[in-house]
């Protein structure tokens, strides 16, 4: 049997709040401005929302002149998607099968846990979901909203993935990019994976991630939603031993 929960780390009070149905959603620009603020790489992240490529010897055209010129060399190019950094977010872990000792134990390795507690300074507590899947259809109809998610997708951000550029054109990471000429086309409509992709440094964070569809935001937003399955609240340090979830 597949086991898996998810996990918000964070203060206690607004944790509770999440605990009685009431989930926040920041705009994806709010991550950028976060490391921008803080320089906390880890709690904030200043790829967020967008496309990061490598090309060299480019060709640019003016498309009001005609005017053509040239870029030699190798260039990192950062692309931003249309209305990508109001689309809000709601970022939590998830822990696996991996995750699970033979006898239904949750036990996160010690590394792990003081890196989430390097990444997010002021979290003091963790809020665990054991129902996973309720959680997440309770949290995609919060308000009557469309909201779509998904487990991060983790790329090395320094090459140009192949597996990346397959999963932003198309949705799946094994579609064969490879043969011939290859124009890659992000729809507006799907614009929203930008968001599934972080770099891998940031792995160690588990991230599952909901995007909000249908609304823009510059500010962060509150929606009501009705989980009615098992939680537990514990601060952040009882993680390092096992839980026992049964």
């Amino acid at each position: 049997m597949t086991k898996r929960v998810l996990i918000k780390y964070g203060e206690k009070e607004h944790l509770e709040k999440l605990a009685k149905g009431k989930i926040r959603f920041a705009p994806s620009q709010y991550y950028v401005k976060m490391e921008e603020e803080l320089h906390n790489k880890g709690q904030g992240d200043l790829l967020e929302g967008k496309l990061v490529f490598y090309a060299e010897n480019l060709k640019f055209t003016n498309t009001d002149t005609g005017e053509k010129f040239f870029a030699p060399g190798k260039r990192r190019l950062l692309v931003n998607g249309q209305n990508v950094n109001n689309m809000p977010l709601f970022c939590i872990s998830e822990y696996g099968d991996d995750y699970f000792t033979a006898d239904n134990k949750l036990c996160i390795p010690q590394d792990k846990i003081e890196s989430i507690k390097k990444d997010f300074p002021k979290a003091t507590h963790a809020l665990i979901f054991l129902d996973a899947d309720e959680f997440i259809n309770s949290v995609r109809q919060a308000d009557g909203h469309l909201i779509y998610s998904d487990s991060i997708h983790y790329y090395d951000y320094e090459t140009n993935d192949l597996n990346m550029m397959s999963f932003l054109s198309t949705g799946d990471e094994d579609a064969h990019l490879s043969n011939g000429a290859v124009t890659l086309s992000v729809t507006y409509e799907d614009r929203y994976r930008i968001l599934l992709c972080k770099d891998k440094e940031f792995a160690n964070q588990d991230e599952y991630r909901f995007v909000v569809l249908d609304e823009l935001s510059d500010v962060p937003v509150s929606y009501d939603f009705s989980y009615g399955g098992k939680y537990l609240l514990l601060p952040i340090d009882s993680l390092l031993d096992a839980i026992d979830l049964r």
